[in-house]
């Protein structure tokens, strides 16, 4: 999701409790407790949805991690090898 479609959803959101706020009579203090309520579910929703995507991300599993130093064999460190096991 890029930042202006978050922007947009954010404040339609915002608007919509507001709207809703003021149509159930509630007072200037609900209201705001509403909005701020609203505004942090907001946040703390659209990072656990950016978390996700990037544990979702290609590549991201520690099984394929392993699996590729394993295939890459002996690695050599300061123009050295590793003594061999044999």
């Amino acid at each position: 999701m890029s930042l202006p479609k978050f922007i947009v959803g954010s404040l339609l959101a915002i608007a919509i409790v507001l709207v809703w706020s003021l149509a159930d009579g509630a007072g200037i203090g609900t209201i705001l407790l509403r909005l701020v309520v609203s505004v942090v579910l907001v946040q703390v929703g659209y990072a656990i949805f950016i978390l996700a995507l990037v544990a979702m991300r290609p590549g991201n599993t520690p099984r394929k991690k392993e699996a590729k130093e394993t295939v890459s064999g002996p690695t050599i460190s300061h123009g050295k090898q590793r003594p061999s096991s044999h």
